[in-house]
């Protein structure tokens, strides 16, 4: 008999072109087919894009896999459904039924944010940092505001956190402990992904270099770098190594370049901008040491591609930093930078000491594996259950429009489950499905209230209740309406009551 495989429905809507993710990208995208090949023989993939990458993400769909066009981003339009390929179809964000109606499993939520979550149906959602909290400074208070808001909205909707590292698991844990869900943590080794890239026919800017490759976020700290490169150029005399910077274009990009200017160091300083894959490798290899100056990190991959490059690294000693850079990096402080230039000597001028640091550095990186990491991805995509009672599609005053989800947390036995509904000014059916299986229809007559209940045993996912056709009860009330509801009680032969939902 053929094993039915499990539908893990993965939320790419954030994916940006190029560069614009930082390393979160280049995580998903090799973190991805990995846990494919862990998971062939059971599962398969439904990815939600958006319309500026979803051509990107038909790498990663083998097979069974679906994607699902559900987002205009940038001056993409949407696809044409009636040409895009088998197993590729169009959706809408804000459709309640979406992950219903393409029967996922699971949903796996890689930056963290969980619009596509639905009752009923396991969220795992992984958090790369707690920038916001622990270095506010970087941000704007918009954005502060942005990223709490959607991270309490994970902490109460998903059933299983994806950390980046342990540091960010303790940072999790400290600032969110109300959290009542699971927490692990996978590192990003992914620092093995340039084994089969084509050669770039693009030439290095020189020969001797520090490699910094980042986008210009303010917590990378391109100032201080610039600060402290400045001071090493100076004490170095004629031949100085010089700077190069990758990393995306944008504003911040040419405050910087300005900065360079006006420390009058442009000469050995390259801005390079967004590279593709195949020519980061040829810096990789050409390059003689890594700068890692940021504030803050969730994790810190340039590490592991150094070492794996075998090159020695001066790194930031915040954060996650020391946790994976381990004895195989020369660390300072990223807030002095006549520290930052001291090392900038050493490592010129001492061959020993790099010789050392890449020696350590090979070491330290047999620790990251990735196939190890992501065995526990793969694992929770196959055994995280729904355990979180919540709601979607109930206003806050117990109105519903055509259809509305009840999670219901796991549970074994008989159980009665009992409803109160008030209808609308005109006669309401109801119709009730439990654990995607109907149970009845239940008439609603004009303006009253019903009570109705049955006994089910087993129960897992959620209780959707549907009304035909949706109305508006007035002219001030813009709202479509399908009926009101009072209450959703769970109760066990032997007396344990679970509350579902109370307006």
């Amino acid at each position: 008999m053929p094993c039915i495989k499990k539908r893990i429905g993965i939320d790419l809507t954030p994916l940006l072109p190029g560069g614009a993710n930082g390393g979160v990208k280049p995580l998903i995208f090799q973190a991805q087919k990995i846990v494919r090949e862990q998971l062939s023989e059971k599962a398969e993939f439904v990815f939600f894009t958006n319309s500026e990458t979803h051509q990107e993400v038909r790498d990663l769909a083998r097979g069974g896999d679906e994607l699902v066009c559900i987002s205009k981003t940038g001056n993409v339009p949407m696809p044409d459904a009636a040409l895009l390929p088998i197993r590729e179809t169009c959706g809408e964000q804000g459709d309640l039924m979406l992950l219903v109606d393409h029967k996922v499993d699971v949903l796996y939520c890689p930056f963290g944010a969980v619009p596509l979550a639905t009752p009923g149906i396991p969220t795992i959602a992984c958090i790369v940092d707690l920038i916001h909290i622990d270095y506010p400074g970087s941000l704007s208070s918009v954005e502060i505001a942005y990223r709490e808001g959607y991270l309490r909205e994970t902490m109460r909707v998903s059933e299983s956190l994806n950390c980046i590292s342990l540091h960010v698991v303790s940072r999790v844990l400290e600032c969110y402990p109300e959290y009542s869900g699971e927490v692990f943590y996978t590192y990003n080794a992914v620092q093995d992904r340039f084994s089969n890239l084509p050669d770039s026919d693009r030439e290095t800017p020189c020969e001797n270099y520090f490699f910094f490759p980042s986008n210009f976020w303010p917590h990378k700290n391109h100032e201080v770098l610039l600060i402290a490169y400045q001071n090493y150029r100076r004490r170095v005399g004629d031949e100085p190594w010089h700077l190069v910077l990758t990393g995306s274009e944008d504003e911040r990009t040419e405050e910087i370049r300005r900065y360079a200017e006006m420390l009058n160091i442009t000469d050995t300083v390259h801005f390079l901008g967004f590279v593709e894959e195949s020519f980061l490798r040829k810096l990789w290899e050409h390059c003689s040491a890594l700068v890692f100056p940021s504030l803050h990190e969730g994790f810190g991959i340039p590490l592991l591609e150094a070492m794996r490059f075998r090159k020695p690294i001066l790194s930031s000693n915040v954060c996650c930093l020391p946790e994976v850079g381990g004895d195989a990096c020369l660390f300072f402080d990223p807030r002095k930078p006549l520290t930052l230039a001291d090392n900038f000597l050493r490592i010129h001028s001492d061959s020993s000491l790099r010789r050392e640091l890449v020696e350590k550095g090979e070491k330290r990186l047999a620790e990251f594996d990735i196939e190890r990491e992501l065995k526990k991805l793969s694992y929770a995509f196959l055994t995280t259950e729904a355990k979180k009672a919540w709601n979607k599609g109930i206003y806050d005053d117990g109105w519903f429009s055509a259809h509305c989800l009840i999670g219901v947390p796991a549970v074994r036995g008989r159980w009665r489950l009992a409803f109160s509904i008030a209808g609308r000014d005109r006669f309401t059916k109801v119709a009730v499905f439990v654990s995607g299986n109907p149970f009845g229809s239940y008439d609603i007559p004009n303006h009253e209230t019903v009570g109705f209940e049955f006994w089910v045993r087993d129960i897992t996912g959620n209780i959707r209740l549907s009304v035909a056709n949706p109305a508006k009860l007035s002219k001030e009330d813009e709202r479509l309406l399908g009926a009101r509801l009072l209450s959703v009680i769970l109760e066990s032969e032997d007396g344990e009551v679970i509350e579902l939902y109370k307006v």
